[in-house]
């Protein structure tokens, strides 16, 4: 398979990202991770947003954007806390909306840890209404909220909250990486198993330690079998090469070539 260059959004997980947004020209549809973080969520957002704007009015690419999800269990028994959850998570789809956001990226907060034989069945009860709550606000805004795997061991987990939800605007993004690391069956099944559902990918590679969000190429995932996969399945989500820095995308696009998956 080759990717289509239109489906391809680049993001860097750590500082970079501010200084290469703001201080480069704009290549490639970009993933922005600018409004994930508390200390502009609770600081000068409105600033920002504007900045942004001014960027996208000299660059207009496609654009997602990855939501709050820093310390929001909105799963929580504790009404409080997923009131924040909730503040937070309309504050983002409000800004994807004023930048133009088509998807925007929300965690599943599914821990495997907890060793409850209830646990799986009253977190996708407490997520399925939470997230049935934020569903007009993503219709309003017109962006589509993809959940993305981080600790989750089977597609199912996702799977099952989105057909419950069942709506356009509210989709599967899958962590290639996270899945890797966290996941129980190969990253073939979470295609399978996602499929139709499946919209967006976060792409990045690592040594099946740590979460390292290494360029393609330097770690362990078999990214042929799971490219090949994606092709068997007949979808075309857009994907995000969420790496490091610019050595790591760099190194990403190198690999990509050299396979004959971009040209």
């Amino acid at each position: 398979m080759k990717f289509n260059k239109d489906n391809l959004f680049i993001s860097f997980v750590d500082e970079s990202m501010k200084k290469y947004f703001f201080n480069n020209s704009i290549e490639y549809n970009v993933e922005l991770v600018l409004f994930c973080l508390p200390e502009i969520l609770n600081g000068p957002w409105r600033e920002v947003v504007k900045r942004v704007k001014n960027v996208f009015k000299r660059y207009p690419v496609r654009r997602h954007m990855h939501g709050p999800f820093i310390d929001l269990p909105y799963h929580s028994r504790d009404q409080e806390v997923c009131a924040l959850a909730k503040r937070k998570i309309i504050q983002g789809l409000t800004i994807a909306e004023e930048i133009g956001a088509e998807h925007i990226v929300f965690h599943s907060t599914y821990n495997p840890l907890v060793v409850d034989s209830r646990y799986p069945r009253s977190w996708n009860q407490r997520a399925l209404e939470f997230w049935l709550e934020i569903i007009p606000y993503a219709e309003r805004s017109g962006c589509i909220m993809v959940i993305e795997n981080v600790f989750d061991p089977y597609p199912e987990i996702i799977k099952g909250l989105v057909k419950k939800i069942n709506s356009p605007y509210f989709k599967a993004c899958l962590d290639v990486g996270h899945a890797h690391i966290f996941g129980k069956v190969g990253l073939e099944q979470w295609v399978k198993i996602l499929k139709n559902d499946l919209v967006h990918l976060h792409i990045h590679d690592n040594s099946k330690v740590f979460d390292e969000h290494y360029g393609l190429g330097k770690g362990t995932i078999n990214f042929k079998r799971f490219f090949t996969s994606i092709e068997k399945e007949k979808i075309d989500p857009s994907f995000t090469l969420e790496v490091r820095d610019d050595k790591e995308m760099r190194r990403s696009f190198r690999y990509l070539k050299s396979k004959g998956y971009w040209e």
